[in-house]
């Protein structure tokens, strides 16, 4: 699992790359809540065009940092997700707790909304 971060905008840009299982999405997670420390206050999209396969577990890491966040005004989205991670959602019964954007120019464009 890689991760890169472009902090250059309003939001944070997460570039994930692998696979998310249960041990990857722990280890995520760690990584992702130094980063979120130093940018309390950005918003955050996860793109997922490099990620073959999320489990179950990196979804509900994701989705829980979904809900702290919400509690702040902060948003949480997703792009460039895969047919089978958009069924992985489906089947979890989780595809509308959070955003979900076809590409990340997409959620650029809303996030470029003074409402965002």
């Amino acid at each position: 699992m890689e991760i890169k971060v472009n902090t250059d905008k309003e939001y944070l840009v997460f570039y994930l790359k692998g696979n998310i299982d249960i041990v990857k999405a722990s280890k995520l997670e760690k990584e992702i809540h130094e980063i979120i420390k130093k940018f309390p206050d950005y918003h955050i999209l996860f793109s997922l065009r490099y990620v073959q396969l999320v489990s179950s577990s990196g979804f509900g890491m994701i989705i829980n940092l979904q809900k702290i966040k919400s509690k702040e005004g902060i948003r949480i989205a997703l792009s460039n997700l895969s047919f089978e991670n958009k069924r992985i959602l489906e089947l979890m019964g989780i595809e509308g707790m959070i955003e979900i954007y076809p590409t990340e120019s997409e959620f650029e464009d809303r996030c470029g909304d003074p409402f965002c």
